[in-house]
Parts: C-alpha cells; sequence; structure tokens
C-alpha cells in the first residue's frame, strides 16, 4: 500500500468514526432533546429505551454468529445501510404523526445501526499498524468537535429533519467506501478473513485480560452522568452543550495522542484510571462547595472524560485482540455493550437524584465516588503488583530452566540427589509434603505445576515454597539451586 493510500484510509477511517460518535450522541444519548416541542415525552421515552436496545443487538449480533463460526460479514454490513435508510425514513414518519408503533420500530433499527457502525469501525482499525490506529483515533475526535462547532450554529428545528437524515448518509456513504479498505487486494482481505481462525483458549485469555480495563472503563463511566447532572443539570442549554462537547473533544484528542503514543505496555484504561482516579475522586468530593464557574470546568471533565474511556477500551479490546490473534469484535461487542448500558441506567439515576433537589443525596453520591476510586486505585496498585511479579516469576523460571539443563542430575531410586533431598528433610524437619515440593522444585517445576501435580492449590504450594526458603535461608530458586548443589558435593552415600 503506498503512503497516499495509507493517508486516504486514515481519513477515511476518521471520518467515518468521527460521524459515528455524532449519531450516537445526537441520536441516542440526545434523544430527549431531539425531540424537544415535536413529541410528547412519553414517546420520547419510548424512542430512547428502543434505541438503546437496537444498540445492544447491534453491539452483539455479530460476536455471537461469529462465535458458531457463521459467516456475517456482508450480511451484516448490509443490515448497516438498510438499518440507516429505513430507520431514519420511519424516525422522519415518526416525528410527523407521532405514532408509537414507529417510533418502536425506528428506536430499533437508528441504534442497531449506530452499534454497528462502531463495530465497523472497530474492525477496520483493528488491521491497521498502532500509530495508524492512533492518528485515526485522534482525527476522529478533532474531526467529531469540528462536527459539534458547526452544529452549534444550527436552529434546533434543522437537527432531526436535516442534519440527523445528512449525517446517516455521510456515514453510511463512507462505511461502503471503506469496505474493503481502499488499496487493499484480494490476498490481503483473504489474510484478513484467516485471522478470524482462534481457538477457545486464547479467546478465554483475552476475555480474562479485558476484565480490568473493562472494570475501570465502567467505573469512570458511572461517574460521568453524575459529573454531568449534578454540574449544572439543564441549566446549560442544549445548543450551548455543543460547544462544551467539542472543547472536550478536542482536549480528549490531544490526551489520546499522548497516550497512545507512549503507552506500550499493560492496559491503556488501567493506566488512565490510575492516573485520573485520585483527580476525580477530590473533584467530586470538593463539588458542592465550589462556585458555578468550577462546576462548568466539572461539566467539561465529564464529557472529556466520557470520550477518553470510550476510545481506550476500544483500543484495549483491538490490543487484546491483536496480541491473541482473534476476532476484535468478539471482544468489543460485549464490551460495547455494556458500557451502554451502564452509562444510560447511571444517568437516569443521577436524573432522579438532581431532580429531588435533596442536596444531602448529592453530596452522599460525590462522597460514594470518592470512595470507590479511592478503594479502586488501592486494588489496581495491587494487582498491578501482582502482575509484575508473575512477569518476575516467569522471567526466573526461565533462568532456573536453563541452570538446570546444564546439570546432569539424576533422581532414580539410590541416586545422591534423591538421599540429599531426605537428608535436607530430616536435617531441617522438613514434612513429607515439603520434600516433594522441594523435588519438584529442583526438578525444575514452578508452583502452577507444582499444585497441579500434587493435587492442591497454588496457594498452599505457595506456603511450602515460602516455608522452605525460610528454613534453608535462601531468597529465590536460584539461591535454592546453588544451595542444593553445594549440598550435593559435599554428600556421601
Amino acid at each position: 500500500m503506498s503512503a497516499r493510500q495509507g493517508r486516504t484510509n486514515t481519513v477515511v477511517s476518521a471520518i467515518g468514526l468521527g460521524i459515528a460518535f455524532q449519531l450516537y450522541g445526537i441520536c441516542l444519548w440526545g434523544g430527549s432533546q431531539l425531540f424537544q416541542g415535536i413529541l410528547e415525552d412519553a414517546l420520547v421515552f419510548v424512542y430512547v429505551v428502543t434505541c438503546l436496545c437496537g444498540s445492544l443487538v447491534g453491539f452483539l449480533a455479530k460476536p455471537l454468529a461469529r462465535l458458531v463460526h457463521k459467516k456475517v460479514d456482508r450480511l451484516y454490513r448490509y443490515g448497516i445501510y438498510l438499518s440507516g435508510i429505513l430507520g431514519m425514513a420511519l424516525l422522519l414518519l415518526a416525528s410527523w404523526v407521532g405514532s408509537v408503533l414507529l417510533l418502536f420500530v425506528a428506536g430499533l433499527l437508528v441504534g442497531f445501526m449506530i452499534a454497528a457502525l462502531f463495530m465497523f469501525w472497530v474492525e477496520n482499525i483493528a488491521a491497521s499498524t498502532p500509530k495508524i490506529a492512533r492518528n485515526i483515533f485522534v482525527l476522529s475526535m478533532v474531526l467529531s468537535a469540528v462536527f459539534n462547532s458547526l452544529l452549534y450554529l444550527i436552529p434546533h428545528g434543522y437537527l432531526l429533519r436535516i442534519v440527523c437524515p445528512v449525517l446517516c448518509l455521510v456515514a453510511l456513504a463512507v462505511c461502503w467506501l471503506a469496505h474493503p479498505p481502499l488499496g487493499a487486494s484480494h490476498e490481503a482481505t483473504k489474510s484478513s478473513a484467516s485471522r478470524m481462525q482462534f481457538s477457545s483458549h486464547d479467546l478465554s485469555l483475552s476475555f480474562q485480560e479485558l476484565l480490568a480495563p473493562l472494570a475501570c472503563a465502567l467505573a469512570l463511566l458511572l461517574v460521568v452522568p453524575t459529573i454531568n447532572y449534578v454540574a449544572l443539570g439543564d441549566a446549560l442549554a442544549w445548543r450551548s452543550k455543543f460547544l462544551f462537547i467539542a472543547a472536550a473533544q478536542l482536549l480528549a484528542a490531544a490526551l489520546l495522542f499522548l497516550l497512545l503514543g507512549r503507552i506500550k505496555r499493560g492496559s491503556l484504561m488501567v493506566t488512565a484510571f490510575i492516573g485520573a482516579a485520585p483527580l476525580l475522586a477530590v473533584a467530586l468530593f470538593l463539588f458542592p462547595f465550589l462556585s458555578t464557574d468550577y462546576r462548568y470546568a466539572l461539566l467539561l471533565t465529564g464529557s472529556f472524560l466520557h470520550f477518553i474511556v470510550t476510545v481506550l477500551l476500544m483500543a484495549d479490546c483491538i490490543k487484546g485482540a491483536t496480541a491473541k490473534n482473534v476476532d476484535c469484535t468478539i471482544l468489543y461487542g460485549p464490551c460495547g455493550a455494556l458500557t451502554f448500558i451502564v452509562t444510560y441506567f447511571a444517568a437516569q439515576i443521577m436524573e432522579r437524584i438532581v431532580k429531588s433537589g435533596i442536596s444531602q443525596d448529592l453530596q452522599m453520591v460525590a462522597t460514594a465516588f470518592f470512595l470507590i476510586y479511592l478503594i479502586g486505585v488501592v486494588f489496581l496498585f495491587t494487582y498491578n503488583r501482582r502482575r509484575e511479579r508473575e512477569r518476575q516469576q516467569l522471567v526466573e523460571d526461565a533462568g532456573v530452566a536453563t541452570t538446570l539443563e546444564q546439570k546432569n542430575w539424576r533422581w532414580s531410586a539410590g541416586n545422591r540427589e534423591l538421599e540429599c533431598c531426605r537428608y535436607i528433610q530430616q536435617q531441617h524437619g522438613l514434612s513429607e509434603r515439603e520434600c516433594e515440593v522441594l523435588e519438584k522444585l529442583l526438578h525444575g517445576k514452578n508452583a502452577p505445576s507444582i499444585a497441579e501435580e500434587l493435587v492442591i492449590s497454588p496457594n498452599t504450594v505457595r506456603s511450602h515454597i515460602k516455608r522452605l526458603y525460610r528454613t534453608l535461608g535462601v531468597h529465590s530458586r536460584q539461591e535454592l539451586i546453588a544451595h542444593f548443589e553445594k549440598l550435593l558435593n559435599e554428600f556421601v552415600l
């Protein structure tokens, strides 16, 4: 692929993802304001709920189909086009006649299209190099900020009947241009399809590695509605919110450029959470006591945080899928669906708390999040230390294996090695189980494999190892091997 084609792909993908963010904000989370003055609140509620349900179908349909090894790419792609065109047509018609049935169907179709667009662009970005993926994410935020700035200039009445249909048609056109990727050859398409073969073992490992990033994402997304509703509630006009969102997206683009370029190891989401949580906890705790200007800054922070979390979770799913050579949509589909659900219900709860006007409830919510984030930081710090110890253990195990390969120890009955272990057992008063663990360690086994062979828990094995080290006066496997070799040289049958 030439440099020009690469730049074209980057721009097309960034435009597509940026418009997906626009449709997500206007048609789903801005649905109640979109129909303001046009439909009754009860009808709007029907649309928003069905739009959310449609988005869940859009996130989960493709991963579930691929898990049973069905080829759904073409069907899913045409589903995007059909749901977009038909959904927008029914949405416009429903706004004229006020039909509950039309709104119900339109909500399902529009929600499916929004989620399917996110899935489409995540899969498209996953086929790019890390540097190109970073550029796509950053540029999509910048373009979406430009779109939101333009929306501030457009009267409210034009949003539903002109802006939404135009954005939808542009999104579908860009999607059509990008599939197959511009400039991609037939061989490249076949290579991409072949990557969909994966083992259940790799898929299980990928989901396990995503649990911590997903938990961090959900914790941060829970606080976004809290910040947005508590900071100003409905005091800010909807058109003015476009400028706040545009400013938040520009800040998010700058931070994403740094994070996606600097963080090479570990989870992007976990790293961001560890850095942001203490500051966010303090901000939430102090907000009831500070001025309106501070609350404007808090509102900007909430919008900024939402975009950061959304993109970093996408990036972590792509990173995990690439590392295990599995399909990224299988990982991102459930994550995207879960984040949509959590954000929606958090927004509903906070809206009711704010409308109640009880300051004690607001203070209680802020205090709860303050404690949640502090506990979360402690948990992640402990989690990262444990992961680091596991990595060090793997390095040590590799070094032990290399060392033991150079030895010519024999462990059959009557040989010095076995008798030397029995001598150590007698001298130091080791139990039979501890002696077995000692032999396994000197065979080059690690704690999980010893636990499997002896049918005991890994924690029990680690307890035995700690007592062995303490009893023999050593601190590592290498020191244990050196100590045993010294005794072996002195030992006489």
